[in-house]
């Protein structure tokens, strides 16, 4: 029943720019309500048998998905790159509150150190739609329109300058990463290339435009996409090419994850 009614306000919540920051303040300021999607379940599976880890946390917004993170898989080291320097403040706490958590501000790309623009929606001048925040005002403004599309004409667009990082460059070695990037999840790939091959970690990715050229890149080096159900904590190989309407994410592993394992999930062959 709370599952249910909290599916339920979220839907209004998310109907109008107001309501999606009161939302927002909700979950910053409320743990019960965390994760703040059913997806994030499906990391109690890919941790099992694994009492120690790290977790890299791309687009961390404002810490939501790294507290969600620590709520299901608590004890796991946890390290957040969020490109707003806007979100700095609200990460500087989140690391006081949780151990073991780190960030930095930069944006995750195939290189590193080259300046990027991003552009974040502002509605009426003064309320930040950081959900929406693309690395073009197009995709921006798509953002809006598909999210409020009867507000699209009071929301303005600030542009944003910050520095590229590449996975490779940061000098760690997740088990699990996260990647929800405003698009830029297949250049972010591509700049994983070491890490990928040396630690095999599991991705979630938000496909949040194509999702065929991030299945076909993944499968080329030898991840199996899947999709997770929270209610019977299953998951099912993905074998479509476009996600079903209102899904956000696929896992990534090149771990066999159709059995609940009892230890450490084997490896595919």
């Amino acid at each position: 029943m709370l599952g249910l009614l909290k599916n339920i306000a979220v839907r209004v919540l998310e109907s109008h720019p107001i309501g999606y920051i009161l939302g927002v303040e909700m979950i910053t300021r409320l743990d019960f309500l965390l994760p703040h999607e059913e997806d994030y379940w499906g990391f109690r599976r890919l941790a099992a048998g694994r009492s120690e880890g790290l977790f890299l946390d791309l687009g961390a917004n404002l810490g939501h998905s790294a507290r969600g993170f620590h709520k299901v898989v608590p004890g796991w080291q946890i390290f957040s790159v969020e490109a707003n320097p806007a979100h700095r403040p609200r990460l500087e706490k989140v690391k006081r509150k949780i151990p073991g958590f780190d960030f930095r501000i930069a944006a995750v790309d195939s290189e590193s150190g080259q300046p990027m623009t991003f552009f974040v929606p502002y509605y009426r001048g003064w309320l930040s739609l950081h959900s929406s925040a693309a690395t073009t005002l197009a995709e921006a403004r798509k953002g809006i329109v598909l999210s409020f599309p009867r507000q699209e004409k009071w929301v303005r667009y600030v542009e944003t300058r910050v520095e590229t990082i590449k996975i490779d460059d940061l000098g760690l070695a997740p088990g699990i990463i996260k990647m929800d990037i405003q698009g830029k999840e297949f250049s972010a790939l591509q700049g994983a290339k070491k890490v990928i091959e040396q630690y095999s970690p599991d991705l979630l990715v938000e496909i949040s435009f194509e999702s065929a050229p991030i299945i076909d890149y993944l499968k080329n080096l030898g991840y199996v996409p899947y999709a997770y159900e929270k209610a019977t904590d299953d998951f099912i190989r993905f074998e479509g090419r476009q996600l079903k309407a209102g899904a956000r994410n696929l896992f990534f592993s090149r771990r066999a994850l159709e059995d609940k394992p009892r230890g450490p999930i084997s490896y595919l062959a």
